[in-house]
């Protein structure tokens, strides 16, 4: 799924909460409200086409290699050392 797609459903279902509720009951929001909330946004979200349009994006299904670029994939600078090299460590103590 595209979270993009539940947190836009998730933003309108809290909207929606905080504007039907008492305002008292609004400023005690509690865990027992979370479902409330997320149950309508998740059914908006969970879709087939959200799911296969996530699949799509990323070139998992169909395969598309080209889908995320060879870049992507490279190291973190903060590997860009030699093997068995020391790694610095911080000093301990004011100086």
């Amino acid at each position: 799924m595209h979270f993009d797609v539940l947190k836009k459903a998730w933003n309108k279902e809290v909207r929606a909460f905080t504007r039907d509720i008492d305002a008292q009951l609004a400023k005690r929001r509690k865990k027992s409200h979370f479902f409330r909330v997320f149950n309508p946004a998740s059914q908006v979200a969970t879709t087939v086409e959200n799911a296969q349009s996530a699949f799509r994006s990323t070139g998992l299904f169909p395969v598309n290699i080209n889908a995320i670029p060879a870049e992507a994939y490279n190291p973190s600078s903060v590997f860009d050392r030699p093997l068995g090299a020391e790694v610095p460590t911080p000093r301990s103590g004011c100086q």
